[in-house]
């Protein structure tokens, strides 16, 4: 994985290598669909849609309430699924930094239930990079660890994007995220997602990377290779982003406010004025 990201095809082969590094889950468990809601579908079912006509609901499918009587309607009372990923999120008691890594926790524990994952938080003490008792623990009882950690500062500007720290504790993957929360949460979409991906059963192909245009392309919104919270206006080839909060970090009031992730990528530079690459909430949280 290249330790710096400028190109959509970098930042694609990043995400690759990263939803590679886990294995999906083998044990499948059959749920009575009101007990499924939820959880990712492990085995492809014939379905009949509204018209009677003959379907597939593939594999690695989210089963949302929605499915349910389209399920039913199917002749099907049990469905089979995998156990739910559980994610642990550990940050610093500090009052320095705490409010900062509230926000964060918080951030990311929506963002993690929009795609069906546990989470489990927890203050600690000490620095978790210092002490890694804390992590040691939470891994005997997660899938994937987050860690909220001052040393994690977001890209400076102009600068190639990065990928967060990332190691492993007994087995378990574990990243390191900033405690800006809009830096934490374009991380965490760009590079965390298609680990949890793997993870939970889903299909191996990851949602594409689209193409956005910034609303103000004469502005500085987008400097160097940042991930930008954006909110999206247009559909198709004519979506126009901007900033959804000022880049001084102050957070959202939550992931609602939020449409995605924009990035400025070098190879999109010359293809179009204010042309960025494109990661839409919709996609990656579903």
């Amino acid at each position: 994985m290249p330790s710096r990201i400028a190109t959509t095809q970098q930042l694609r082969d990043a995400q690759q290598f990263l939803g590679n590094r886990v294995s999906a889950p083998e044990t499948l468990h059959e749920l009575p669909l009101p007990a499924s809601t939820g959880r990712i579908l492990a085995r492809t079912l014939d379905i009949l849609d509204t018209n009677g006509h003959g379907g597939e609901l593939a594999a690695g499918t989210r089963i949302d309430w929605y499915l349910l009587p389209l399920l039913a309607a199917s002749g099907h009372c049990t469905v089979p699924t995998f156990a739910t990923v559980r994610c642990g999120i550990v940050s610093m008691q500090a009052a320095t930094c705490q409010a900062d890594q509230a926000v964060v926790a918080i951030t990311l524990q929506a963002a993690l239930e929009k795609m069906g994952v546990k989470s489990v938080g927890a203050n600690v003490t000490t620095r978790p990079l210092e002490d890694r008792s804390s992590l040691e623990l939470f891994a005997k009882h997660c899938d994937v660890l987050l860690v909220i950690d001052q040393a994690a500062q977001p890209p400076v500007p102009g600068a190639e994007l990065a990928p967060p720290l990332t190691f492993d504790v007994d087995g378990r993957p574990c990243f390191v995220l900033p405690t800006c929360p809009l830096a934490a949460l374009g991380m965490f979409l760009a590079f965390i997602v298609p680990l949890i991906r793997t993870l939970q059963g889903r299909s191996t192909e990851l949602p594409p990377l689209r193409s956005a245009v910034a609303a103000d392309p004469d502005g500085e919104a987008f400097p160097g290779h940042a991930l930008v919270c954006v909110s999206a206006t247009g559909h198709g080839d004519a979506i126009r982003v901007r900033p959804c909060a000022p880049l001084d970090g102050r957070p959202v009031q939550g992931i609602s406010d939020v449409s995605g992730i924009a990035w400025c990528a070098d190879d999109l530079r010359g293809e179009r004025d204010g042309l960025l690459a494109y990661l839409p909430l919709a996609d990656w949280l579903q």
